[in-house]
């Protein structure tokens, strides 16, 4: 697993977590936190789609192939 997938699994556990809060009407500290932990959640996958699509757009998200006379040495 890479560092965009670890950040995408811990964004929909956290939005997952406050949305379950939510939903049962719990009245605690969660309860009020959950909105602002749904939308850093929300926003964390953003920012990681955005970089991704920026580094696809720069050509730095993968490694350029080796050259046919480096990959024999």
């Amino acid at each position: 697993m890479n560092i965009v997938e670890e950040g995408i699994d811990v964004a929909v556990r956290i939005g997952h977590l406050s949305d379950c809060l939510v939903t049962h009407g719990d009245a605690g500290a969660l309860a009020v936190l959950a909105p602002a932990l749904f939308l850093a959640a929300n926003g964390l996958v953003l920012g990681l789609a955005v970089m991704t699509v920026a580094l696809l757009v720069r050509g730095r998200m993968f490694n350029a192939p080796a050259a046919a006379n480096q990959a024999r040495t």
